[in-house]
């Protein structure tokens, strides 16, 4: 099956089993209790976060791959063993010092740090061993870890529901999936290449220089991106605003995530086939190859940013309780800006790809900043209302920025006027249908049934249109080089 479908199957599957157990979360947990196992989920994300493994090893994805391209097996396994040496002894070296600053705590506060302390290594080792099997080409094994690990995962929060462990026991429950990968992806790994000749554990000085050559400008990107747009929501929440806004928030932005990685998984296949164009100098496929991925981004975000307008606030009610509604303004908020989010990736990928990564640089820098002053402004007056705010328009900045770096680096735009006809598409099918049906049935049917009548007009006007066919055929070539 093609790297793009495993991806995207896997990643709508863990997002369906991650709705599930945020839902069982908000209802067994208060309002404050919510907004307390929110913040230490958040701090043990931004640890990883902090470590940037998605940059070492989107770094290692290409490198690696390239190296066996060139038939150099033996340098991409000394690659991937010496950046995951370095990454797995920086995360040991995090996870003591937090540690030892748990120790100074009383229960539960002293629980709470200590699953914190635990999330650093088995978050890195799982995203580096991923990166590992897509250098070959191999999607499937990471796929089926991840669905083990979402499985195991639910079924331990339902016995956790069950035996009422609270918010120390769904935080332990939160490491579950990145052990499961790594137990499963280090068992496969044994077996997947025949051991042939002498292990390295480090890659010659080239290779180090090349790769930290690469790296270095992704890891700024990817911290600035990471930590002061995307998740400073939470920390401007607990300096300005209450335990109950910190559980909206989180509840809205992992509703948010959950689909947003669906649809990053489906463009994130475009990577490695932009990166080949690129090594052959076809310029001419490279921007064929942006305008699809662009294409699929604005396919995938508009129903969902559109149809959530409208029917989240009943979404939420239903699925997580009246109690949780608050957070349906900061969702709606953020799902504006979903559309400028999957293309800020697109983009990031396509300078990454065409070996430009340190183009965006100042611009990430900008929007950086313009989102910590606006969370400055805006949480201490409206909460967590403000904090989506805040996010939503430094991603829709940065993505109208990088759209100019890369149509003047690339030669390419967007195909405005396809754009144009998806969105008014997606007015009308996948907004005013829900609205509709909401307005004469309110409650749980009015919501299903618009649901159901948006998804399948937009899909079916999508097929009509020849868009979906034309995304289908370009997936196979977008997943031949690999994955990142």
């Amino acid at each position: 099956m093609r790297n793009g479908l495993w991806n995207g199957a896997s990643n709508l599957l863990v997002a369906l089993v991650g709705v599930v157990t945020s839902v069982i979360v908000a209802r067994s947990l208060s309002e404050a209790q919510f907004g307390v196992y929110s913040y230490y989920a958040w701090l043990s994300g931004t640890l990883v976060a902090l470590l940037n493994t998605q940059s070492f090893g989107s770094a290692l994805t290409k490198l690696a791959a390239e190296l066996r391209g060139r038939g150099e097996v033996g340098e991409a396994r000394a690659l991937g063993r010496g950046v995951m040496l370095v990454l797995v002894g920086s995360s040991l070296l995090l996870s003591i010092a937090v540690l030892i600053y748990a120790l100074g705590f009383e229960p539960p506060l002293r629980y709470y740090f200590l699953v914190v302390a635990a999330a650093p290594l088995p978050g890195v080792l799982a995203s580096l061993l991923s990166s590992v099997f897509w250098s070959r080409e191999n999607y499937r094994v990471t796929s089926i870890a991840n669905l083990l690990g979402a499985g195991l995962q639910v079924v331990l929060v339902l016995l956790a529901y069950w035996r009422g462990w609270g918010v120390a026991g769904y935080l332990l429950l939160s490491l579950v999936l990145p052990l499961t990968n790594c137990i499963a992806l280090l068992l496969t790994s044994f077996s997947d290449e025949p051991n042939r000749g002498v292990r390295r554990w480090w890659p010659s000085r080239p290779i180090v220089r090349y790769y930290l050559r690469f790296s270095f400008p992704l890891v700024v990107m990817g911290l600035l991106e990471l930590v002061l747009i995307q998740r400073s929501g939470v920390l401007f929440l607990e300096l300005y605003s209450t335990a109950a806004e910190i559980g909206f928030y989180s509840l809205a932005y992992t509703i948010f995530q959950l689909l947003f990685m669906t649809g990053w998984a489906l463009v994130n296949s475009f990577y490695p086939a932009i990166s080949h164009s690129f090594g052959q100098g076809d310029w001419a496929a490279i921007r064929h190859k942006i305008q699809q991925a662009g294409l699929l981004s604005v396919v995938y975000a508009t129903p969902l940013f559109l149809g959530g307008l409208v029917t989240l606030p009943e979404l939420i009610a239903l699925l997580f309780g009246v109690d949780k509604i608050e957070a349906a303004r900061p969702a709606q908020v953020l799902f504006i800006g979903m559309l400028p989010m999957c293309l800020v990736g697109l983009y990031g990928l396509t300078l990454g790809a065409i070996n430009r990564p340190w183009a965006a640089f100042p611009i990430g820098i900008g929007a950086s900043l313009l989102g910590v002053g606006l969370s400055v402004w805006l949480v201490p007056q409206h909460g967590a209302v403000g904090a989506a705010i805040a996010n939503t328009i430094a991603q829709g900045t940065y993505a109208g920025l990088k759209y100019f770096i890369v149509r003047r680096l690339a030669g390419v735009g967007l195909p405005w006027g396809v754009i144009a006809q998806v969105l008014l598409i997606g007015f009308l099918t996948a907004f005013l249908p829900p609205l509709l049906t909401l307005w004469l049935f309110p409650g749980a049917l009015g919501l299903l049934l618009g649901i159901a009548l948006a998804a399948a007009a937009y899909a079916g006007a999508m097929w009509k249109l020849g868009y979906l066919r034309r995304i289908v055929r370009e997936l196979p070539t977008a997943s031949r080089g690999g994955g990142a």
